[in-house]
Parts: C-alpha cells; sequence; structure tokens
C-alpha cells in the first residue's frame, strides 16, 4: 500500500507565514503529512523536548530558510531553528532546504513587508554560519512560494526514491487487497497485449491513425482529500474529458518521466483545476493506471523502465502531434 511520510516543517515565524502555508499545501498535496512549529511555542525545555519527539517521530526534516537567524535558545545561544536542523541531522532524519533567494526577500520588502522583520540584524554571524551548514546539504533556491511548492514536490520524489521510509498505510481487509491485486494484474495484462500490439503494427509496417473522437470521451475520476489543514477529508467526483486529461498530462511527459510524478503532477493540476480552497487532492491509482492505458491504446505515449525498475511515461511521435493539434 502506498506510504504516507509525515514531514516536519521548519522556519522562522513573523517573516515566512506564507511560505509555511504553501509549504503544507504542497506537503499535503504530495498525500504526505505536514507537522511543525505551528503547533508549538518554542521557549522551554519541555517544549523543545516536545518539538525533538515530534522530529524524531517525523520521515523527513523540512526547512525554509529566509533572512532571520529567528528566537534565541538562552543555553546553546542558537536559533531554535538552527537547533531543530541541527537534531535532525544527528538523528539521521533526510533534510531538504529551501533557500529563499535575494530577490525573493527583496520582492517580500517591495510588496509591503517591512525590512527589519525580513533580514537578520542582530545575529548576522550566526545567521551566516547556520546558512552555510544549509547549503551544505540538500537545497533548492527559490524565488516564490510556487518555486517552494515545486521544491517540495521533487524533494520528496528524489527522497522516496533514495530511502526506504517507514511511514504509515491505512489499514485495508484481505478481500480489499486481493481486489487491488486482481485489478492490477488485469491492468498489467492489458498493458502487455497493447505493447504486443503495438510491436505488431510496427513490424508490419502499418500507420496508425489516432481516432480523435475518443477526445470527447467522458471519464468519472473519484477524488478525495482534505478540505483544510489537519480538518475534515471529502470524497467527491469529476468528469473531465479525454482531451483535457491529455492536455494536463502531454507537456509534463516531453521526456521520460517516472509515473509516480506524472501521477502526482496530474493530481495537483486537478486540484487548481477544480478544487482550488482544499489542500490536497488524489485520485485512485486503479484510475491513472486506466488513464495511461487508454492513452497507450491510442500510441499518444510510450512506457520504459529506468535502471531501477520504475515506470517511465514518455509522448510517442504520434502524442507529440496529437497535442499540436489540440493546442490549436
Amino acid at each position: 500500500m502506498k506510504k504516507k511520510l509525515q514531514v516536519f516543517i521548519s522556519s522562522t515565524y513573523k517573516d515566512l507565514q506564507d511560505e509555511r502555508q504553501a509549504a503544507v499545501e504542497a506537503v499535503l498535496s504530495t498525500n504526505n503529512i505536514p507537522a511543525g512549529m505551528e503547533l508549538f511555542k518554542a521557549g522551554n525545555n519541555s517544549q523543545w523536548e516536545t518539538i525533538k519527539r515530534w522530529i524524531n517521530d517525523s520521515d523527513v526534516y523540512m526547512l525554509i530558510l529566509g533572512g532571520r537567524y529567528g528566537s534565541i535558545e538562552p543555553t546553546s545561544k542558537k536559533s531554535y531553528t538552527h537547533l531543530e536542523y541541527e537534531y535532525a541531522i544527528s538523528q539521521n532524519i533526510p533534510v531538504f532546504a529551501t533557500v529563499l533567494s535575494d530577490n525573493f526577500l527583496a520582492d517580500k520588502v517591495k510588496n509591503g513587508q517591512n525590512a527589519d522583520d525580513i533580514y537578520e540584524h542582530d545575529n548576522k554571524a550566526l545567521y551566516e554560519e547556520f546558512k552555510e551548514l544549509v547549503m551544505s546539504k540538500m537545497v533548492k533556491p527559490v524565488d516564490d512560494c510556487k518555486d517552494i511548492k515545486l521544491a517540495i514536490h521533487e524533494s520528496i520524489s528524489e527522497l522516496k526514491d533514495e530511502y526506504d521510509f517507514e511511514g504509515w498505510t491505512r489499514g485495508v481487509s484481505d478481500s480489499t487487497y486481493r481486489n487491488l491485486v486482481e485489478q492490477n494484474s488485469k491492468l498489467v495484462q492489458e498493458n502487455k497485449e497493447l505493447k504486443e500490439q503495438l510491436q505488431h503494427n510496427i513490424e508490419q509496417e502499418q500507420p496508425i491513425n489516432i481516432d480523435y473522437e475518443f477526445w470527447n470521451q467522458e471519464i468519472v475520476l473519484n477524488i478525495s482529500g482534505i478540505r483544510a489543514f489537519m480538518e475534515n477529508t471529502y470524497n467527491s467526483k469529476i468528469r473531465i474529458k479525454a482531451k483535457e486529461i491529455f492536455k494536463i498530462i502531454a507537456p509534463f511527459i516531453m521526456t521520460p518521466t517516472s509515473s509516480k510524478k506524472v501521477k502526482e503532477y496530474f493530481e495537483q493540476s486537478l486540484k487548481e483545476l477544480y478544487m482550488q480552497n482544499c489542500y490536497s487532492l488524489s485520485i485512485e491509482d486503479n484510475q491513472f493506471q486506466k488513464i495511461k492505458v487508454l492513452l497507450f491504446s491510442k500510441q499518444l505515449i510510450q512506457l520504459s523502465q529506468d535502471s531501477k525498475d520504475s515506470e517511465l511515461i514518455t509522448l510517442t511521435t504520434d502524442g507529440t502531434s496529437a497535442l499540436l493539434e489540440i493546442q490549436n
């Protein structure tokens, strides 16, 4: 079953509220679980012990680094953000950071925020020391909140490929699990038959014409997600034409892209188009498999594997031609 990771989000507070909100939305949109300083008020030993327990229970630690060092912990003389970062590393928890660019910080001032709230004045040397440590690890510079969301999508995907996370999964009954296995087996068989048919057509040098009438075929997607941070979930349906599905996915697969990343991108796109006020949106894995089968049957996409046997999706020549045609 698909694992959900707990991602601890760390940052200074007053200057990065919008950026943290973007990070929370991005983590939820990847079907993972955000946790972070919004749940605590750093300031005494018992609260620091609570924060450490949450970091210990998290699969990934994420830092958003702006231009401030943050409030100082009296004993260590380091900021709480600095302490959290070092503690995560000491516990061998995978860490990554998004670092706001100089232009990003300057834009925040131009947009009305007080420069004293954006840039460090009291502990510049400590800030520079901390930033040097952060830049030596996994880091992605960002120019706006959209970059933060993209960096989180990319970083979580990269970390999942590198680490065997414990995470957590929702329990399912034996009958439900068997049903999922049977559905997957059928899809694998359909995929195999389509590949054999495609190979036969290539060998026979038979031209393959795309039936464009199928663009108007309406597909009903079962979607689920979270309406608001730490609040109720929802289940709904989206009716979308095959043409719109292809227009969303095709530009993302001009080069071979992992099936997992394509599904995450497709879900994020659906959320922005249909469920903008919700934190997350996901579709059932078997429905995404059926979408792949549909596009594969029309020879719009081709499937391959990378060196780790992960499935890759890319446009065929017919797929590129179709994309150009439906965009006109």
